[in-house]
């Protein structure tokens, strides 16, 4: 086994493409699900963010078996993440494992953070969080997909869940529709607008994106800031743009967007069998316009757009525990419930 880093630069064309093609190598059957290019992987080694980083690849007789990424928070100076982890799940592979989380970890305390959270690709604007093992066996593109080994890789690092996430699911639409409907004919009514927007109108829209997302998320957990350009090339590049639509700006009555619904139709298949859903994935409403109940009239859109286009019910996606999101769910009949992990382990 050997272990071989970003920084030391001695084969740098070979790390890239072996850092980059890794995932798609040794990810097999349905967790290649969402799997993102390499050249997207390639962004992250390459781009300019403000913040000490490194990258560990091992290797096995020249074969590489595994990776992992640690950075230093730009926010939070005593911060450390890790990310990027992969492996090659064949014998052996807890060894691979200790090694590169404890290289991780070795270089984070180096760095002088007192706590490491993980798994994070570089911040939470980027793919974070590992599925745990729920027992339900659809995946999805849009959520994190690991093998289940992953997770007890971290506990046997002496890692301890520190925060948890869901997607849940829910159905009877027509009903939750109802209850929503009130939210969006009042909102009409004190003069806000909606203005539906998708693939087509992605790049005009982004600088209202990225104003009224880090508005909105400024009090998210881990938020950090980051730049319009970075927003651009990976936050938004890694979003999937290939779904039928259901996304929608609220205006306010001085035609500003002040908030937006990130939704869209997805469809889950296996042996014969399909289920279609509309995904709430990503919602943001402005301080300034917060307490109208804009959040649920941007979900009665989305609800009825999907419903129009067949979804059989929805799924309340990504949602931190003990947020106020959480209550989007329980409006419907509950279906399944995916959940999902963060890790942290303090240092000395």
């Amino acid at each position: 086994m050997k272990l071989e880093t970003f920084s030391a630069g001695t084969a740098t064309d070979r790390f890239i493409a072996d850092f980059c093609e890794l995932p798609g190598r040794v990810r097999q059957g349905r967790y290649r699900a969402g799997l993102l290019p390499p050249e997207t992987w390639g962004l992250f080694l390459s781009a300019p963010f403000p913040f000490a980083r490194e990258f560990w690849l091992c290797y096995q007789q020249d074969r590489a078996v595994g990776r992992i990424g640690a950075n230093v928070s730009a926010t939070y100076p005593d911060v450390g993440f890790f990310g990027f982890f992969e492996l090659e799940l064949k014998p052996g592979y807890p060894d691979t494992a200790h090694a590169l989380v404890t290289s991780a970890c070795d270089w984070l305390r180096a760095q002088r953070v007192k706590q490491i959270i993980g798994p994070v690709d570089f911040s939470t604007w980027f793919p974070y969080r590992f599925r745990l093992d729920d027992g339900d066996e659809r995946i999805f593109a849009w959520e994190p997909v690991n093998p289940p080994e992953y997770a007890g890789l971290l506990e046997a690092a002496a890692f301890a869940v520190a925060d948890q996430y869901s997607s849940t699911a829910f159905g009877d639409l027509s009903a939750v529709i109802n209850k929503l409907e009130p939210a969006c004919r009042h909102a009409l009514e004190a003069g806000y607008s909606f203005r539906e927007f998708g693939r087509a109108e992605i790049d005009a829209d982004l600088p209202a994106l990225y104003r009224i997302s880090l508005d909105a998320f400024r009090d998210n957990y881990l938020f950090e800031p980051i730049s319009e350009a970075l927003f651009a090339q990976l936050y938004v590049n890694i979003a999937d743009k290939e779904k039928d639509n259901a996304s929608w700006f609220v205006i306010d009555p001085d035609g500003e967007e002040v908030g937006f619904l990130y939704a869209f139709v997805d469809q889950w298949r296996q042996a014969g069998h399909m289920e279609t859903a509309v995904v709430l994935k990503s919602a943001a409403v402005a301080a300034a316009a917060r307490g109208r109940a804009l959040s649920n009239a941007l979900i009665y859109l989305a609800l009825t757009e999907g419903l129009r286009m067949g979804a059989e019910y929805a799924i309340s996606a990504l949602v931190r525990s003990g947020i106020q999101s959480e209550s989007y769910a329980r409006k419907g009949a509950f279906l399944w419930r995916h959940d999902y992990g963060l890790w942290k382990k303090s240092i000395d």
